[in-house]
């Protein structure tokens, strides 16, 4: 399994963030065939200018370190500006500079940060 880390521009927020939530629900039912409709509808919106693949490996590293700020944080399917901002003080440049700048530029624009598990048979890391 890979995570895709991704800006979703302001104008796809609103339809994205109903997204998460139909595939929240969707993987709460066990109801496969719309988890996956879901999940490429979301990946749509992922801008690929400003885009990472994490291994599930590196994506558990990422919110460990998160964590130890804040032993709460959730990792939803939309990162909204206030998490962004959590995120951002977590001083991950360092390890996971790609992200950091995925998050900035999404702060900055008034986007949301997608990170979205998905199947890739091809195992490449940032």
């Amino acid at each position: 399994m890979r995570i895709k880390i991704a800006l979703v521009e302001n104008k796809h927020v609103d339809e994205a963030q109903e997204l998460s939530v139909e595939l929240q629900e969707a993987m709460e039912a066990g109801e496969m065939r719309v988890v996956d409709k879901t999940t490429e509808r979301l990946l749509s919106f992922a801008d690929e200018m400003y885009a990472a693949d994490l291994s599930e490996e590196s994506w558990r590293i990422f919110l460990e370190k998160i964590r130890m700020s804040d032993e709460y944080f959730q990792a939803e399917y939309i990162l909204k500006a206030t998490q962004i901002e959590q995120v951002l003080t977590c001083n991950l440049i360092e390890i996971f500079p790609q992200i950091i700048a995925i998050a900035e530029y999404a702060l900055k624009t008034g986007g949301v940060v997608l990170q979205l598990p998905y199947e890739d048979e091809v195992e490449k890391d940032v």
